[in-house]
C-alpha cells in the first residue's frame, strides 16, 4: 500500500514536471532570425555574383536617391591638378590661329591674348 502511494506520488510529480516543461516551452518567444547576419550574407552573395564595385547598398531615403541618380559628370575635386596640362593643350591648338590673325603682334602679346581667351574657355578647369 505504501509502495502504491509512493508510486502514485512519483507519477504525479512526473506528470507535473511534464506539464511545467510543456508550459515553459509554450511561453518561450519565437526566435527571430538575425537580420544583420542575413543582410551581410546577401551582400556577400551579390558582391561575389556581380563584383564588389558593381553593387550599391543604401539604407535610408537620401542614400537610395543618391545611389539611383545617374550623373554623366562626376564632381571634379581637384581641377587645379589638370590646369597646367589643359592650358598647354589649349595653347598648342589656339596659338597658330592667333598668329595668323595677328601677324604684327609679338609673342608676349599673343600669350596675353591667349590667356584672356583661356579665362572664359570651357576647357579651363578653374572656370566657374
Amino acid at each position: 500500500m505504501q509502495a502504491k502511494l509512493l508510486e502514485e506520488k512519483r507519477l504525479r510529480e512526473l506528470a507535473e514536471a511534464k506539464d511545467r516543461e510543456a508550459s515553459r516551452m509554450l511561453s518561450l518567444p519565437e526566435i527571430q532570425p538575425n537580420l544583420n547576419q542575413i543582410n551581410r550574407d546577401l551582400v556577400q552573395e551579390e558582391e561575389a555574383k556581380y563584383g564588389k564595385g558593381n553593387v550599391v547598398h543604401a539604407s535610408g531615403l537620401d542614400e537610395v536617391i543618391s545611389a539611383l541618380s545617374i550623373s554623366d559628370q562626376k564632381e571634379d575635386k581637384h581641377p587645379e591638378r589638370r590646369r597646367k596640362a589643359a592650358y598647354k593643350a589649349f595653347e598648342e591648338a589656339r596659338m597658330p590661329t592667333l598668329r595668323q590673325d595677328n601677324p604684327d603682334l609679338r609673342y608676349s602679346q599673343l600669350k596675353e591674348l591667349l590667356w584672356k581667351e583661356w579665362q572664359n574657355h570651357p576647357d579651363n578647369p578653374m572656370r566657374e
